[in-house]
């Protein structure tokens, strides 16, 4: 008989290690209070939404490459989805830290000074939003190949 499995975020919270599931809502949490500000300041200075869409997407795209950092597999030891750094995470991570240092630099180079800090927040904001669907999409495969999940 196969399991129907976790429909929803709630569901699958049981067969997440807990250092995973803190590291997920931090992710989130920044992207949401980032987005506000991004929100927040685009309004307050009137600067055009494309450079917060044109950022979120772009970070979004960086932040689901970056979410391979880590290494998402089922842990027999603990009936539960855990995440480690492989060696490939390494390779990412160190380019994803480049990337932070030197946001507002690059950035910089596409978009007026005075939208340069609103364009980088939207980046990091998709960067964070785009890691949590990522290790997600990883959840989501690691609990079909559990029989966890339809």
């Amino acid at each position: 008989m196969h399991y129907p499995g976790p429909k929803t975020a709630w569901q699958i919270r049981p067969h997440l290690h807990r250092f995973l599931r803190i590291r997920l809502a931090i992710y989130l949490a920044v992207a949401l209070l980032v987005g506000g500000f991004v929100v927040y300041n685009s309004f307050r200075n009137s600067i055009p939404g494309i450079f917060a869409a044109a950022g979120v997407a772009i970070g979004l795209g960086i932040g689901y490459m970056a979410s391979r950092i880590h290494k998402i597999s089922w842990s027999e030891k603990a009936s539960k989805v855990i995440a480690r750094i492989d060696f490939f995470g390494i390779g990412i991570l160190a380019l994803y830290i480049l990337f932070e240092v030197f946001r507002e630099r690059i950035v910089g180079r596409f978009v007026a000074d005075a939208d340069v800090t609103v364009t980088s927040f939207s980046i990091l904001a998709g960067i964070m939003y785009g890691r949590v669907l990522g290790i997600r999409g990883s959840i989501v495969r690691v609990l079909k190949e559990q029989d966890l999940m339809e």
